[in-house]
Order: structure tokens, then sequence, then C-alpha cells
């Protein structure tokens, strides 16, 4: 399971105590229990800033931790330093013990107050891919390794909706915009159905194209379905 925590939180239901402690605002954690409800082990990442977990996946081996944050993090491989917003990380660890196996900083502002936020992640286990859905303003780079891939949210004000794959070695394939536009537009979550991956958004009244051509509400806020 994963979430926030503000102050001390106690993550053992027994009568021990496994007390994670934020270091300012809510930090985000990450804990494992068995079927009995027996914690495993859990831990936290997080700045003196905002942070939090926004989404788990697991294989056989491991955990994915989609992690929004603020300021300087250091999940177990150095720090990652956000660029002034909102940035967002994955972070991958054993699933057997929760020890630090890798991270990768997915969403990078450029201009210095761009925000980006997790809202989704699923791991096609059988292909070893990974896929992220994230909301996003300003100028960003989605890249975790060296260079630029941009994937720049429509202004500075509003989130659009970006789809992000990679492989579960945390490197980029590719990024896409599936809902821009100048009005919000935010995800609500990943879900994989065999070998397809259907992405929820809600998307406003200005017209988006997930790639297949506009698409504009019927006066509200409306709910897009795509399938990748």
């Amino acid at each position: 399971v994963g979430g926030t925590v503000n102050g001390t939180a106690d993550m053992d239901p027994t009568a021990g105590t496994a007390n994670l402690v934020s270091a300012g605002a809510a930090d985000g954690f990450v804990a494992k229990y068995d079927a009995a409800g027996n914690l495993q082990w859990a831990g936290k990442i997080g700045s003196t800033g905002a942070d939090a977990v926004k989404g788990i996946a697991v294989d056989a081996t491991h955990v994915y931790v989609l992690a929004d944050f603020t300021g300087t993090i250091n999940p177990g491989g150095g720090n990652i330093v956000s660029a002034g917003g909102t940035d967002v990380a994955v972070i991958k660890y054993s699933l057997a013990a929760g020890a630090y196996v890798a991270q990768a900083h997915v969403v990078k502002g450029d201009d210095g107050n761009a925000n980006g936020q997790g809202a989704g992640i699923v791991v096609d286990v059988a292909n070893s891919i990974m896929y992220l859905a994230l909301n996003i303003d300003g100028a960003n780079d989605c890249n975790p390794a060296v260079g630029d891939t941009a994937c720049d949210g429509t202004n500075n004000t509003t989130h659009d909706g970006f789809l992000w794959r990679g492989s579960t070695a945390l490197a980029l394939t590719h990024v896409v915009g599936v809902a821009k536009s100048a009005v919000a537009n935010v995800g609500n979550g990943l879900v994989q159905i065999g070998s397809s991956v259907y992405s929820v958004w809600t998307v406003g009244t200005a017209a988006v194209n997930p790639g297949g051509g506009n698409l504009t509400s019927a006066g509200s806020t409306d709910i897009l379905i795509v399938k990748s």
C-alpha cells in the first residue's frame, strides 16, 4: 500500500511499533503486509516540502512506486532535486524486503515553476513495460536519462494529461500528450486488460485529441478513455 504520512504514523497494526516520521510537511510512504495483515516492511519518500505516493505496481520481484515530490529527496541512489515546483519520480524496490533498487526522475520542470503529478502506474509484467499517467503544466522534461524529451503543458495554470511508456528498468521509450487544451485535463488512473492499457481522463470544455481526432465535451467536463 502507499499514500502519505504527516507527522508520526505507526505502520504496524499489531502491538508492535514501526513509526514513520515525515520530514516536514506530508511525505509519501509505501508498506507491504502479508495476507494476514502483518507488516513486512515500510519506508517513506519525502523532503521538507509536500510529497506523496500516487501509485504502486508490482511484478514478481519488484515494487514500482510513483511519487510526487518537492525540494530534494534521496530514495537511496542519491539526491533528486525538483526544479522549483512539483516533480515526479519512480522508485523501484525489492518486493521481498523493500530494499532500494533504482530511481528515475520522470518529470523535471524546465521553467522553475512547472508542476507534474502522477495519476497512475501499470506494469506489463510479460513484456517488462511500465506505463504512467501524468498531469503536467508548464515546460517539462520527461526523460530520466541524459537529454531532454519535452512534455510541455499548454500553459502554467492548468494541467494536461500525458501517457508515459518505458521499461521496468526505468528507461523512457516515449511520452505523448493524450488530453491537451487550454483548460484543465487530468488523469484518473490506468488499468491493463489483456495486452492493452486503458487510461481514464477527466477533460474540460475545450477539444482534445488523443490521437484519433478532436473530441469536444458536451458542455462541461467529460470522461475520456484511451486505449494504448
